[in-house]
């Protein structure tokens, strides 16, 4: 991702100052990126395990118990919210300017 910060980002503060920023601002910029890819990944991972849990519950035999639908409702709202997470990072990860 091209997002690096340079000098003219901090215009009118001293060179150290400017240097030790743009260091710790490339570095969180660094970190962000790889958190974002591994919640991409665990995302993905949540939202199969989510499907299978899906599947077994949904039989007509574990539909009879109210606990059971209950975790039903749980899991669709788990699919959509990591389904939302995979859409925000993966949009995230493609964005090449700011």
């Amino acid at each position: 991702m091209s997002g690096e910060y340079s000098q003219k980002d901090f215009e009118g503060l001293q060179k150290p100052t400017i240097d030790a920023l743009i260091n710790l601002e490339n570095k969180l910029l660094s970190v962000s990126e790889t958190v974002s890819v591994i919640v991409l990944v665990l995302a993905f991972i949540g939202m199969f395990i989510n499907v299978l849990h899906l599947i077994v519950l949904s039989r007509k035999s574990m539909m009879s118990h109210c606990v059971n639908v209950i975790m039903i409702g749980i899991a669709i709202c788990d699919l959509v919210n990591l389904s939302y997470d995979v859409y925000d990072n993966l949009m995230y990860l493609t964005i090449t300017e700011w």
